[in-house]
């Protein structure tokens, strides 16, 4: 039982020091994401106008196929494509982050989950970046942002609090089996079409309700989307959030501290 114990107390410890050498994750990650930057052609435009494009392109495609109108939904395209880049980006790249950092683990002691931390905040970066194509979008539409809008930050919040326990789950499974990322790449590319970012809520009816109604990451586009979007709040939302936050990171603390010593190893 003692030694249970010392296992969760050193996953928890790891945790809270990872969280608090944010200056050293937080600045490679800036480096990382100025790296990017610098191999590419338009710089720091790059993912704002890919984004853009992709948002322009299924937005005009979709609106028309399904007869909306576009001032609303091209900004909700926008909005959704955006935040689910950052749902996707921090887990299938939090599958490979200790894998990728494989050479710096085996040799530097540092908290395991400040890699996480890095990766997580490698996407938020790249996440605000990207956030303002749905502004150059939406207030031309008439779609302006509002003090209600500031709930996206929180909603936002939670978003991270439960991505970061997701993608450190995804890289401890990972490193022990090394076709999980494929799997998750894999799965993702189906959750796109599962979770109403192309197309809203409303139109999953009857029978087929049970699809959104279900999926987690349809909770998490909401709490984001439906703020900036001036949509009447959800509070059922935020508190699902709040929820998955708990016992996500109860299970990952319970997996954290089962396999924290075994990690570099298995590398």
């Amino acid at each position: 039982m003692s030694n249970s114990k010392s296992q969760w107390a050193l996953a928890f410890q790891d945790v809270v020091s990872g969280i608090s050498t944010y200056h050293l994750w937080w600045s490679i990650s800036w480096h990382e994401v100025r790296q990017r930057y610098r191999r590419s052609l338009l710089g720091p435009f790059w993912m704002t106008i890919s984004m853009g494009v992709q948002a322009l392109v299924f937005g005009y495609l979709l609106g028309f196929l399904f007869g909306h109108e576009t001032n609303r939904f091209l900004p909700y395209v926008c909005v959704s494509l955006v935040t689910w880049s950052l749902i996707a980006g921090c887990i299938i790249e939090g599958a490979s982050t200790f894998i990728g950092s494989a050479g710096v683990m085996t040799q530097i002691r540092r908290p395991l989950s400040s890699y996480i931390m890095r990766t997580i905040a490698r996407n938020v970066i790249q996440f605000f970046h990207a956030i303002v194509i749905f502004f150059v979008v939406a207030i031309p539409f008439g779609i302006y942002p509002t003090l209600a809008s500031l709930w996206a930050l929180f909603g936002l919040f939670l978003v991270i609090v439960n991505l970061i326990w997701m993608g450190m789950i995804a890289g401890i499974v990972s490193t022990r089996y090394r076709d999980v990322p494929m799997i998750i790449v894999n799965i993702f590319s189906v959750l796109l079409w599962l979770t109403p970012v192309l197309y809203y809520p409303s139109q999953m009816t009857g029978q087929r309700a049970w699809i959104t109604m279900l999926n987690p990451f349809s909770y998490f586009l909401e709490v984001v989307r439906d703020p900036l979007m001036n949509e009447p709040l959800r509070v059922q939302s935020f508190a699902l959030l709040i929820a998955f936050a708990i016992v996500g990171w109860l299970i990952t603390l319970k997996l954290f501290a089962r396999t924290r010593g075994r990690i570099v190893y298995w590398l």
